[in-house]
């Protein structure tokens, strides 16, 4: 044997060992479920704050004192991403509480059956919340051009490249998020053999 492969065969092998006996206590099942509950709903909660008042704030500064109509017309479309976003979150991943009175099984299978909710969600961001939000930034690119031909320069690209890095940062984080729900979906499933 060369050890090279020394590592690998021990590593499958300890990989592909059956896991016999690991029984996750009733209580531990319960925290881990309503400690997960606890973070959804700060999540959401955080997640509503920053979407309904960030349209309130474009709301009634830059739709009454905008530039020009198209820029209105932008912050508008921007209003109504954002309004859809909150009805995204309490739609794909509202807060549900843990019954009280649930046996262990029936516990384990409500825990992954959110776990799973959660992970579709963040697996859907781009497509549910950051493509929506192209258009109204286009508008309001055009209607910055129009109000302002002689600024098209530096703050154009600042403005453009500080759109890219934030939806990069969302969507990098929303696909680390998805990675670790599967994380623990996979430890469930182990555990249910």
């Amino acid at each position: 044997m060369t050890n090279e492969s020394q590592p690998k065969d021990i590593r499958s092998v300890w990989q592909n060992q059956k896991l016999e006996g690991i029984l996750m206590p009733v209580e531990e099942i319960r925290r881990k479920a309503v400690r997960f509950e606890r973070k959804v709903f700060w999540e959401n909660a955080l997640s509503y704050l920053i979407v309904l008042g960030g349209g309130a704030f474009f709301s009634f500064h830059f739709v009454l004192h905008g530039p020009n109509l198209l820029f209105r017309v932008g912050i508008g479309m921007c209003v109504a991403v954002m309004l859809y976003l909150a009805w995204q979150i309490h739609h794909r991943t509202p807060f549900r509480q843990v019954p009280a009175n649930m046996a262990t099984v029936s516990c384990l299978e409500f825990h992954r059956k959110e776990l799973e909710r959660r992970r579709d969600y963040h697996r859907r961001f781009l497509k549910l919340c950051l493509v929506p939000t192209i258009p109204g930034w286009v508008v309001l690119m055009v209607a910055f051009v129009q109000a302002h031909p002689r600024h098209l320069g530096w703050r154009l690209a600042v403005a453009n490249a500080s759109a890219v890095l934030i939806f990069w940062i969302f969507w990098s984080e929303s696909r680390w998020r998805a990675r670790k729900l599967q994380h623990q979906i996979d430890e469930i499933d182990v555990i249910q053999g």
